[in-house]
């Protein structure tokens, strides 16, 4: 005897079910709060918190929302905004650490200077940065036994740095004078030649920022002077550095936190 069997019933879905969101195992919790009595809104999709179908998210969003622009075509409003990459172009230093390394070399400088004045000035900043040059060399490449190591041509990065170094080194020695009576002022109960020499020639610098280099906010000025007082110095120099650079900044007539133009190094 032959059996007649039944085709299987048609599987329909109500106007009001998302075809995307049907067909799931019924012991399946996450299918079953996917699967409301009526069509959800897409607020509500988005918020839940069960997963969503892989495919239910491109179909929903291509048929009730416009296309997300890409963020690569926003236009970034800071430097800041943009990808490391771009802000530090490969074999590049970042602008902040050529910056800090400026500042420690300019300080070096002033004290060798303080120990010993230059009666050429250009012919002392062309020794100091070859010697600079050789002696990380040397340092890079570790013993010699003897061998005799050239003095490396500038790369990119020294160059930058030693512009923005040298500028500041001009300025402190030009304005020393002036530099020094702020101190004075400032430090009361201490003799200038008496503070430790690096201690000095640190305020000098970062009082001469503060001063003269308005594309340097003052607040910046402090913080590296702190820093490199506690490198070079002791952690006591940094306190006393400190507390003399913020008077300084009362005086000034300029927002401490921000800078009258983007620096160019």
């Amino acid at each position: 005897m032959n059996r007649i069997h039944a085709p299987p019933p048609s599987r329909q879905h109500t106007s009001g079910q998302n075809p995307d969101l049907r067909n799931h195992d019924s012991n399946d919790n996450d299918a079953q709060k996917l699967s409301p009595p009526s069509q959800p809104s897409l607020p509500s999709l988005l918020k839940t918190d069960s997963p969503l179908p892989i495919l239910s998210i491109p179909l929903i969003l291509s048929k009730t929302t416009p296309p997300i622009p890409s963020a690569s075509r926003r236009v970034p409003v800071s430097p800041d905004e943009l990808p490391s990459h771009a802000r530090n172009p490969p074999g590049r230093l970042p602008i902040m650490r050529k910056r800090r390394e400026a500042r420690e070399r300019a300080v070096q400088f002033l004290f060798q200077n303080d120990m010993n004045v230059a009666e050429d000035l250009e012919a002392s900043l062309n020794t100091f940065w070859e010697n600079t040059r050789l002696n990380a060399a040397l340092e890079a490449r570790g013993p010699t036994w003897g061998e005799k190591v050239e003095t490396p041509a500038p790369t990119a990065d020294d160059i930058a740095t030693r512009a923005f170094a040298d500028t500041l080194i001009r300025g402190v020695l030009e304005k020393r004078d002036v530099l020094d009576e702020v101190i004075r002022r400032h430090a009361k109960n201490w003799d200038l030649h008496r503070m430790a020499a690096v201690d000095r020639n640190i305020m000098r610098l970062a009082i001469h920022e503060m001063l003269h280099r308005d594309d340097i906010p003052p607040v910046v000025s402090i913080n590296e002077a702190v820093d490199i007082a506690k490198k070079f110095s002791t952690h006591e120099s940094g306190k006393f550095v400190n507390g003399i650079l913020d008077k300084v900044k009362d005086e000034i007539l300029r927002p401490a936190r921000t800078a009258k133009d983007t620096p160019i190094l």
